[in-house]
């Protein structure tokens, strides 16, 4: 089984390593006045945003998942804590900031004039098993700035 999920991890790791920018963030053709644009980062991993300015993200951490799991009835939701870093090439200055997937506490960070929402944290947590940090892939929404 830990084969399969890592023969998984690196078959997208390198089919993303492969792709173009418009391949991982999912270009929406239909429409053109749209600037939101949902992007997949798998633990460990960095995609560069190709943009004004270029920005790198990179899937820096997960602090913490207490989310309900999936085969429980729980009396609270949750909460899974991720760190991205973000950098602005050339220049290799890092900035570290918080997500959630909580409402509650913070889902939706800006840097660089992008806005970053967390849609998705994957995989969703079972009570019979623990989820190890490199299995977990993160789906952002992004905004670009106008």
């Amino acid at each position: 089984m830990k084969i399969m999920k890592l023969f998984m991890i690196l078959a997208l790791t390198f089919s993303l390593a492969s792709c173009d920018l418009s391949d991982i963030i999912g270009d929406d053709d239909d429409d053109d006045d749209s600037q939101e644009r949902v992007i997949i980062i798998p633990f460990g991993e960095t995609v560069l945003i190709d943009g004004e300015p270029n920005i790198t993200v990179s899937f820096a951490d997960v602090v913490e998942d207490s989310r309900c799991p999936e085969d429980a009835e729980c009396v609270w939701e949750g909460d899974a804590h991720i760190k991205l870093n973000f950098t602005t090439p050339p220049l290799e200055k890092l900035t570290q900031l918080d997500l959630h997937t909580n409402e509650q506490f913070t889902t939706e960070v800006e840097y660089e004039g992008y806005e970053f929402e967390i849609k998705r944290l994957l995989p969703k947590p079972l009570s019979d098993r623990e989820i190890d940090k490199q299995d977990y892939v993160v789906h952002l929404e992004v905004e670009l700035p106008e």
